[in-house]
């Protein structure tokens, strides 16, 4: 894809990558908003290490990892340095770009398109630094970033050379070991396991098998004890936790929240108070936005299926990777056409790859491919500049002091936030 301007494709993702500073770096002096406020209260009551591990009524989630993380990054930056916590969410955004990269690359996929995906990803596409741009939101950052350390370390331990069991059994433990902390950070961690299952299921296929039942116990273990010490947990603080046994109860709308999801991904435009005083183009767009975002999901689920049947291993895994990303979220109890881009944070990886494949299989073949293959890059990058940029200003407008003398109400932290408005149809 950047042959024509270097002959190493990884200064694309260094392109996209100084694009993305020059975006992020105005939301470094925002201030805290509606969820921050609650975190800091409830952080600035702790009296000592063990209280992150404690279940609260007050929330509907358990994780104290991410407490935890909240809490050290409290005492650094303190009440007032709202920017310090966005810098460090974006430093966590370009570690996770990074090893997209590399998990990618263990896929078998190409250095240009590898990097072109982790360029497109630290710029925005796909999620638009929602929740990048949110002082609360370093543990679920953090629980996707030790999903792709696991899946990385398990490629490493796929990869090591079968006559060194030890070496490869440190790579085994050190990936079980991270699966295990990461739904400590956010439920979204307990997709490292079910990534883990495709992974040797689409990339390895029956030769993980064909080593014997032992031998893929062995694989599988960490996959076993993940799932079991956390569905203990969760088990346990459910009686606490009126959110987790609501969940179910939604069942039946996630397949329209995801079908609604996988469009607003490509085109995130939607009635919202970001569109009041837009240029005419952006309320035009407005004006079609649901039969654009109905066609664009159509596509998106067709060439899902054409992958699933026809596309090779590392496709394949990238598309159950996008799905298995997003449909967790489609289970959150939302008020009807909310659509929220934090929870398509994980799910863009995959799609960015998905879309860096197509873009340099079409400048591999030249001719007009290749100029339309740079125009469809270019798009996408302005695209997710301007969208991340005007979300950084309503945030900015948004954005306040705490004060941590109040009492932390009871409820959710984990309620819908930031643009929306009752009468709204959809919120950003």
């Amino acid at each position: 894809m950047c042959s024509r301007f270097s002959p190493r494709p990884e200064y694309i993702y260094i392109a996209f990558l100084v694009a993305s500073i020059a975006v992020y770096a105005a939301s470094f002096d925002n201030g805290f908003r509606e969820d921050d406020f609650e975190y800091i209260r409830w952080v600035s009551r702790f009296s000592g290490s063990l209280d992150p591990f404690r279940a609260s009524p007050l929330h509907t989630f358990y994780r104290p990892g991410a407490m935890m993380l909240f809490w050290m990054a409290f005492r650094v930056f303190g009440p007032e340095n709202s920017g310090a916590y966005i810098a460090l969410n974006f430093a966590i955004h370009v570690l996770s770009s990074i090893c997209l990269i590399g998990v990618l690359r263990g896929l078998r996929i190409g250095r240009p398109a590898s990097c072109l995906a982790g360029g497109l990803f630290v710029l925005g596409l796909g999620h638009y630094g929602k929740k990048v741009m949110w002082a609360c939101t370093c543990g679920p950052l953090s629980a996707i970033l030790l999903v792709l350390c696991s899946l990385r370390l398990m490629q490493r331990h796929l990869e090591g050379p079968k006559d060194s069991e030890e070496f490869r059994m440190k790579y085994l433990i050190a990936a079980g070991l991270l699966m295990l902390a990461a739904p400590a950070f956010h439920e979204i961690g307990l997709i490292a396991p079910i990534l883990v299952i495709a992974l040797l299921v689409t990339t390895c296929g029956g030769d993980t098998w064909r080593r014997g039942r032992i031998r893929t116990m062995i694989a599988l273990s960490p996959v076993i004890v993940t799932f079991s010490v956390w569905l203990s947990i969760y088990r346990s603080i459910s009686i606490e936790h009126e959110q987790i046994r609501h969940a179910i109860l939604t069942c039946t709308r996630a397949p329209l929240v995801l079908f609604r999801h996988l469009g607003f991904m490509l085109l995130p435009i939607k009635p919202s108070p970001l569109i009041e005083g837009r240029p005419g183009p952006i309320r035009w767009l407005l004006s079609i936005s649901t039969p654009l975002h109905t066609v664009i999901a159509a596509a998106i689920i067709a060439a899902s299926l054409y992958l699933l049947i026809r596309g090779n291993r590392a496709k394949k895994f990238l598309v159950i990777w996008m799905y298995v990303a997003i449909i967790p979220f489609c289970l959150v109890d939302m008020p009807e056409g909310w659509l929220e881009l934090r929870y398509l944070y994980c799910a863009a990886m995959p799609l960015c790859a998905l879309i860096a494949l197509i873009l340099t299989e079409m400048h591999a073949k030249g001719g007009w491919r290749r100029g339309a293959a740079f125009l469809i890059t270019g798009l996408a990058a302005v695209m997710t500049i301007y969208v991340t940029a005007v979300l950084e200003k309503k945030y900015d407008s948004l954005g306040g002091s705490p004060d941590i003398s109040v009492p932390a109400p009871r409820g959710s932290v984990e309620r819908p936030s930031s643009i929306y408005r009752p009468g709204d149809q959809a919120g950003y």
